[in-house]
């Protein structure tokens, strides 16, 4: 479970709510290192809008797998991602895909690279999307204490800068 505030300026226009992320994660019995996620994303309620109607936040729901691989300082993930809108066509639902992998580097630094083919779909206008839907992140892991940094590609329309701290009680 994570709870979280989420805030949005655009010039003199601005926008926040707040969401809860939950997921769940099975670990497969039957092989080492291998699990399976299901999460639903964005469940919440915006408490104000850039314009007078409050708009509904993103809700995802997104099924995965995780395999951390044996001779490789790679854990490896796929997943399908908005399985909860609707499409036109059902095998649609399939292209809506994103695959990673964090490279463990040593015991503190953690690399890592990542795809959306749904955003990198949704942003080519036939001009060539660039490297939209790629990300890249580094995560140090201090004592009980994480520092996450990601970058996420837009093409024209930018890119996002996520940092995360986190620490156990």
């Amino acid at each position: 479970v994570t709870l979280k505030y989420i805030h949005s300026s655009i010039e003199t226009y601005s926008a926040s709510a707040f969401a809860a992320d939950l997921g769940l994660i099975y670990a497969a019995p039957f092989e080492q290192d291998l699990f399976f996620e299901i999460s639903l994303l964005n469940l919440g309620q915006s408490i104000s809008s850039f314009i007078s109607t409050k708009e509904s936040l993103p809700l995802s729901l997104r099924i995965g797998m995780t395999k951390k691989l044996a001779h490789l300082p790679l854990e490896f993930n796929i997943a399908l991602n908005d399985l909860n809108v609707s499409e036109s066509n059902f095998w649609d639902r399939l292209k809506k895909f994103s695959i990673g992998g964090e490279f463990t580097l040593s015991k503190l630094i953690r690399l890592r690279l990542g795809y959306n083919n749904d955003v990198h779909r949704g942003l080519d206008t036939g001009t060539g999307a660039g490297f939209s839907g790629v990300s890249v992140g580094l995560g140090l892991h201090i004592s009980d204490y994480r520092f996450d940094y990601g970058f996420s590609s837009f093409g024209d329309l930018g890119a996002t800068h996520r940092i995360g701290l986190s620490g156990t009680f």
